[in-house]
């Protein structure tokens, strides 16, 4: 890996400067001299860098500059700038994508409507030939073919946030039975 020459004795001292109890365990996972001296060599090197740039850029004075990260969590003036706004309702996919959807007495049908992940707080209300049926929080409804008329219906949903809204709709089909 590292091609550096080494004085007599460095792979001597870094068994010793790991201690006993390090040293065993690294023997234990099968690192060979020049494997711990790499390992060593890193470990002190990530320990140098963090202590000199705590002590240049942070100040590091007995602790002053955790009592000034302390104060300014406090005060929240380290919030993002970025904080995501809500964005207006927008329906981007829908479920199922046939139309007309094919209804039937006595069998259940899912519809599902997605909007963009960024509309925040969204409601849901679902009209079923202009005649509210649901006023929720979820974005899908179960709907019985027995609670449509035969022939075409429209099932609409609104998806609304506090910006505005956004509407889908839905044609049904049931078959009119025979006479």
């Amino acid at each position: 890996m590292w091609n550096v020459p080494r004085p007599l004795g460095f792979y001597k001292g870094i068994e010793q400067g790991l201690g006993k109890s390090h040293y065993m365990k690294l023997k234990k996972l099968g690192f060979h001299k020049k494997e711990k001296a790499q390992c060593f060599l890193v470990l002190f090197l990530n320990l140098f860098l963090s202590t000199f740039l705590c002590f240049q850029f942070v100040g590091c004075k007995g602790g002053e500059a955790f009592s000034q990260l302390e104060e300014a969590l406090e005060d929240n003036s380290l919030q993002s700038d970025t904080a995501e706004e809500e964005e207006a309702v927008e329906i981007t996919s829908f479920s199922p994508l046939d139309s007309p959807v094919r209804v039937a007495d006595g069998v259940d049908k899912t519809f599902v409507v997605s909007v963009n992940p960024d509309a925040g707080a969204v409601t849901y209300a679902w009209k079923l030939n202009s005649a509210l049926i649901s006023s929720q929080s979820s974005s899908f409804i179960q709907l019985n073919g027995s609670i449509t008329d035969p022939g075409l219906n429209t099932l609409e949903v609104t998806a609304s946030n506090s910006i505005n809204s956004a509407s889908k709709i839905f044609t049904l089909y049931k078959n009119t039975p025979p006479q």
